[in-house]
């Protein structure tokens, strides 16, 4: 499989690429500072950031799968279980994880009212509709 961004793979190990790690390094901190991923993935796209073996560009989800990968801490994930990898960090663990409250409050804050409104008689979701006209149901 394709390595990390930021990683080559050289005889079956992970090893740092240096130009791109500091691109990688920049995401991170860009996304912590702004905690917007419209403009961390613009400038990734600017850098040249992929993480296909065929080279495309990184997406919206290849973002969200980069800033959570624990791979940028010298970690790996196996079987549900956070290791120490045979490889180079490339970021703190102190930024990854600031870089992983960034992201879990904003899905937070997607979501707040998502469970809270209910309808009386029948106890299912609030989910507001709209009449052929236009105008929206009473509820």
């Amino acid at each position: 499989s394709a390595p990390p961004a930021g990683y080559k793979k050289i005889e079956k190990k992970l090893v740092v690429d240096k130009k791109m790690a500091l691109v990688v390094k920049e995401l991170f901190e860009k996304f912590v500072e702004t905690r917007c991923f419209g403009e961390v993935l613009d400038f990734a796209r600017k850098n040249g950031v992929s993480v296909q073996k065929n080279g495309k560009l990184i997406t919206s989800n290849g973002l969200y799968y980069l800033m959570r990968n624990p791979v940028y801490i010298g970690k790996i994930l196996w079987r549900g279980k956070l290791l120490p990898g045979s490889h180079e960090a490339i970021i703190s663990e102190d930024l990854f994880l600031e870089a992983q409250n960034c992201i879990k409050k904003k899905a937070i804050k997607k979501r707040l009212y998502r469970k809270t409104t209910r309808l009386k008689k029948s106890n299912s979701k609030n989910n507001p509709r709209k009449k052929y006209n236009g105008s929206n149901y009473k509820y």
